[in-house]
């Protein structure tokens, strides 16, 4: 979720058996001081690696969408190649993402 500031946000936020991780945090010229523009996502009990990445791919992804991504490109492989190419490609980047937020 993209989200916007007059103030750079800090990288997490303890929200009381939640967690708000703040990322891709740019800042952009304003009219009157500094914009910060950022994503954020909230995990909820243990912000472990494997949290993380849940929330992540939970921003573009439904897990019942993820299942029939999945049996799809089973049952189908060249039809749900680019798909299913584009959703790997999703869940390595929020591996990195995860690694670099658990990390702080």
């Amino acid at each position: 979720m993209k989200a916007n500031s007059n103030e750079r946000p800090p990288s997490s936020i303890d929200l009381g058996g939640r967690t708000q991780f703040n990322f891709d945090i740019e800042e952009l010229a304003a009219e009157e001081g500094a914009l910060f523009q950022y994503k954020h996502i909230i995990v909820t009990g243990e912000a472990s690696r494997t949290a993380i990445i849940r929330s992540l791919i939970a921003e573009h992804y439904s897990l019942e969408d993820e299942i029939a991504l999945i049996n799809n490109h089973t049952a189908d492989p060249v039809e749900y190649e680019n798909e299913y190419t584009n959703y790997q490609n999703l869940r390595a980047e929020c591996k990195i993402t995860a690694t670099q937020l658990s990390q702080r």
